[in-house]
């Protein structure tokens, strides 16, 4: 579960970050920070079938592709905010 959710996400991230255009600093962070945790919670629901132990689970599981995407997400946009 934990690397097919580290895939899934790294995935979203990069194709997020390439369709995404940040003009600032702060749309960067927001970018970077909502979508992820958006991402995270939509994994959580629909893989914890409503059940709380199962989505602890899943919640710890997921929690470092969160940030490894939340990580990708900021390098990616302010590289792209660096070439305009």
């Amino acid at each position: 579960m934990a690397t097919t959710s580290f895939i899934i996400f790294m995935l979203i991230g990069y194709f997020l970050s390439s369709i995404l255009n940040a003009d600032s600093r702060i749309k960067i962070w927001i970018y970077s920070i909502i979508f992820p945790i958006i991402m995270l919670t939509i994994f959580v629901v629909v893989m914890g079938q409503g059940k709380s132990y199962i989505m602890g689970q899943i919640t710890g599981q997921c929690l470092i592709s969160t940030i490894a995407t939340i990580i990708l997400m900021i390098v990616r946009l302010n590289g792209k905010l660096k070439k305009e």
